[in-house]
């Protein structure tokens, strides 16, 4: 359930790149809250487009928009 709330953390603050119509790049890290063990193959997205991508085997992403 943590790594839930984290997740939507994490969208919720790239999705306001989305509203402000602004280009740049969106680059994060996704780990677990409890182990600190990097999360492959997160989805993440940016609301209201088609912007997204998955977290690498590093748990590493990044958006281009």
């Amino acid at each position: 359930m943590n790594l839930k709330i984290y997740l939507f953390a994490i969208l919720i603050s790239v999705s306001s790149i989305g509203f402000a119509q602004i280009n740049g790049v969106v680059r994060g890290n996704v780990k677990d809250k409890n182990t600190q063990e990097t999360i492959i193959g997160a989805v993440i997205s940016v609301d209201g487009t088609t912007n997204g991508t998955t977290t690498d085997v590093e748990g590493n992403y990044k958006i281009i928009r």
